[in-house]
């Protein structure tokens, strides 16, 4: 049975609890994703940069995290868990930046619109001159 923390995991992956997961330091530095199922083989592979918390990171593992845990040792079960906790801030920090990278595209857009507008109406006041 998933953990709440690795269910939130799962669910920022879009994928069943049936995969595989497991987390890795990737080239260039960051979390490295990697996502497969039995009999299926690789499904993606997913980066997500590392915060100022990745230093905190426990990398004495072979993997920084795997979903399902590959062992029921309680100090590897602890090192992944804290491991989880912070990838999953470091999902949430990303998240936020795409998001507000977005809004700020799209805000940028619609002032290029209206600038548009402002000069398509100035225009169109000097093509309709005025009968008096």
């Amino acid at each position: 049975m998933p953990t709440k923390n690795e269910l939130k995991l799962l669910k920022y992956l879009e994928i069943p609890e049936s995969c595989n997961v497991s987390v890795l330091i990737g080239n260039p530095p960051c979390y490295e994703i990697i996502v497969g199922k039995e009999g299926k083989g690789l499904i993606k592979i997913v980066k997500i940069p590392f915060s100022e918390l990745a230093s905190q990171l426990d990398n004495s593992l072979p993997v920084l995290l795997c979903y399902p845990r590959y062992s029921n040792d309680r100090i590897n079960r602890r090192i992944q868990v804290n491991n989880l906790k912070i990838l999953l801030h470091d999902i949430e920090a990303h998240s936020r930046a795409i998001e507000a990278q977005k809004l700020q595209a799209l805000q940028a857009e619609k002032n290029k619109l209206l600038l548009l507008q402002e000069e398509y109406s100035g225009m169109s006041m000097f093509d309709n001159p005025r009968s008096d």
